[in-house]
């Protein structure tokens, strides 16, 4: 079953959004080892301050490497 709420366009520009917001604005990220994790990938890392810009090309990387499925479940298992 495929359920289209947003049309090719309106998915492309947020992504492109989200990208601008990651690579000029950041996230925090309060803990030493992913910070460091993020430097070691080319991210620009201010430690004082725990904040993460991520390039566009540091996405894409980490989209291609992820899972294509995942299964979800109820919080009830049996």
């Amino acid at each position: 079953m495929r359920c289209a709420f947003l049309d090719d366009g309106q998915i492309r520009k947020i992504h492109e959004s989200s990208l601008a917001v990651l690579e000029r604005t950041g996230v925090t990220v309060p803990h030493r080892e992913m910070l460091s994790r993020f430097a070691d990938s080319c991210a620009l890392v201010d430690f004082t301050n725990q904040r993460v810009r991520i390039p566009p090309a540091l996405v894409a990387s980490c989209l291609e490497s992820a899972g294509k499925q995942f299964t979800l479940y109820g919080r009830d298992l049996s």
